[in-house]
């Protein structure tokens, strides 16, 4: 790297940037580390449901949340090493090798954190195809989720390959692909769900004379329904954000808040599988612990999960 030996620092601004960035990747995990805590009782209590299926979710959960702790500590160490070349000036030839030393390092770490990262989010589709499954078993819902997941799997392993042959940063196209794919993979998966709330709605209005009040089963839906919606959309802003500052300059403003959402979005894509399994399972308890105490039409709950019995 040429440069003239005597550096000045870097605008303070920079480094206000990255401390807003480190204590917002802290805020989202110690949120993933809370609602791991409530969502391990949850599914690890009760004889009901599959207790394999039960086991495979608690081990999703948990290699998410290993992952996250990785992707968290590398966009940590990033920050640290970015706000550390911004306000160290280096005024000797060992200042000066010791900067183009981290100048050289810090691509291999968003590499790693890329790598690291869109591993999670396949792992996190996983879980949304396991919600499909459980609202839609019908092949006809379910295949184009179980093939967009193959596909991400497929373009991981192509960046994967390329990051060990080459380390320069030029994976844009693997990642858009991952990126689309994942969002289709959610947006899809969310319409099916708004149609399997309406198709509920419907069959209740059909069946019961006084369809006002929500059954725990579409009370379930609609949950998953809206967090589903906050989740694609959080999916189309990052979205627009990472391809509108694809040509932009790293130290402009827009870049700084761009980059600051981005962090904000992986800390979301991180915890929604797990918020998603703990609504689930936290108000499917709730609904068997008070099916034990009062008597409750059977068609109530039949209704919900037709092609569902107690899956999980």
């Amino acid at each position: 790297m040429s440069s003239p030996i005597a550096k000045q620092p870097d605008s303070p601004t920079d480094f206000l940037y990255n401390a807003a960035d480190i204590l917002i990747v802290g805020f989202f995990y110690g949120m993933h580390f809370v609602l791991l805590c409530l969502t391990v009782p949850v599914l690890w209590r009760g004889n009901s449901g599959d207790i394999q299926a039960k086991r495979i979710l608690l081990g999703l959960i948990f290699s998410m949340f290993a992952l996250s702790t990785v992707v968290a500590g590398l966009d940590v160490a990033v920050d640290l090493l970015d706000a550390k070349m911004s306000v160290s000036p280096y005024i000797t030839d060992i200042d000066k090798e010791l900067y183009d030393m981290d100048v050289n390092n810090s691509p291999v770490i968003d590499n790693a954190e890329g790598l690291v990262f869109y591993f999670n989010i396949l792992l996190g589709d996983c879980i949304v195809l396991w919600r499909a499954w459980i609202l839609c078993t019908e092949e006809l819902y379910i295949s184009p989720f179980s093939y967009t997941l193959v596909q991400q799997v497929t373009t991981w392993l192509a960046y994967l390959a390329v990051a060990i042959r080459d380390k320069e940063d030029n994976y844009t196209s693997f990642l858009c692909s991952i990126f689309v794919l994942s969002a289709g993979t959610n947006i899809l998966s969310t319409i099916a769900t708004g149609y399997k709330v309406w198709l509920h709605r419907k069959t209740v209005k059909h069946f019961f004379t006084q369809p006002n009040n929500q059954s725990q089963g579409e009370k379930i839906l609609v949950l998953i329904l809206e967090t589903g919606v906050v989740y694609s959309l959080v999916w189309v802003v990052g979205g627009v954000l990472s391809f509108s500052t694809l040509n932009v300059q790293e130290t402009t403003t827009w870049s700084h808040i761009s980059s600051m959402v981005d962090t904000a979005g992986r800390g979301i894509v991180s915890i929604y599988p797990t918020v998603l399994v703990s609504v689930i399972h936290f108000h499917k308890s709730l609904w068997d612990f008070s099916g034990t105490e009062v008597h409750q039409s059977p068609s109530l709950s039949e209704i919900s999960f037709s092609h569902s019995q107690d899956p999980v």
